[in-house]
């Protein structure tokens, strides 16, 4: 196995959350021919340069029938999607393979597994809380859903994004309603989802805000403690330190 540097996973991550801004953009927004051949070319430069990584693992690796099963999902995602469109260099073809549904949906699987690998990459480089996971988990839930709601029932991004929120926040104004089956399958998968990482938010929230009330009483039984010490020898203690006794009590009590 290579041994990566801290360098390396930085450089994979920019890489990884730039084929990620790549896929929402074209799936988000209605770019002109030129953009798109443009964005395709990036994903195809940096899905090369990703895949030679994997390659180069795989020859260095002691177990390859291990590092296939490990590393298969994320080798397919950075596959990108119109690769064999743009060799043969027909980006009008591109653009109308582009708009059917099937194709949307294999970017917005790619998207999911290269946040995964971005997720897994920031755990090597630094220690993820509870906390983060849940708001991370929390806005990916509401990002992907929105992508996905978007792809299934043809209404704008702002939209979706707004439904979505709603949705996974479990408020559900009924403002905007899924019509068609997969539009009701992702609007159930994101009420589970977003009541599991809100869930765990609130429940962190929570458990932080007790943790620092323990910690106060703790200091409170502490100080006082000290004070009865102190106040066994009451007949020696100066007038000094009396007033201090008497600050210290009143601050506790406010």
């Amino acid at each position: 196995m290579i041994k990566r540097s801290d360098f390396y996973y930085f450089c994979k991550l920019a890489f990884c959350f730039t084929v990620i801004v790549v896929l929402s953009m074209e799936l988000i927004l209605k770019l002109p021919r030129s953009i798109l051949i443009v964005l395709n070319n990036v994903d195809i430069i940096i899905g090369i340069l990703l895949l030679l990584d994997y390659v180069i693992e795989f020859f260095y690796t002691q177990n390859n029938l291990n590092f296939i099963k490990m590393n298969i999902i994320g080798f397919l995602a950075v596959i990108p999607t119109d690769i064999i469109v743009l060799l043969f260099c027909i980006p009008s073809l591109s653009e109308y393979i582009v708009t059917y549904k099937i194709i949307k949906f294999v970017k917005l699987i790619r998207i999911m597994i290269l946040i995964e690998l971005c997720r897994d990459i920031l755990n090597r480089l630094i220690k993820i809380t509870l906390f983060m996971y849940s708001i991370i988990g929390t806005f990916i839930t509401t990002y992907i859903g929105a992508i996905g709601i978007e792809i299934a029932e043809g209404i704008s991004f702002e939209d979706s994004l707004w439904w979505s929120f709603v949705t996974a926040t479990t408020v559900g104004y009924g403002d905007i309603t899924p019509t068609t089956i997969l539009g009701k399958c992702i609007a159930s998968i994101l009420i589970v989802s977003g009541t599991v990482f809100i869930s765990i938010l609130t429940g962190t929230i929570v458990a932080k805000v007790m943790k620092k009330t323990n910690k106060d009483q703790d200091y409170k039984k502490k100080v006082i403690s000290e004070i009865k010490e102190k106040l066994d020898d009451f007949d020696e203690l100066s007038e000094e330190e009396i007033k201090q006794i008497y600050n210290v009590l009143k601050g506790l009590k406010k």
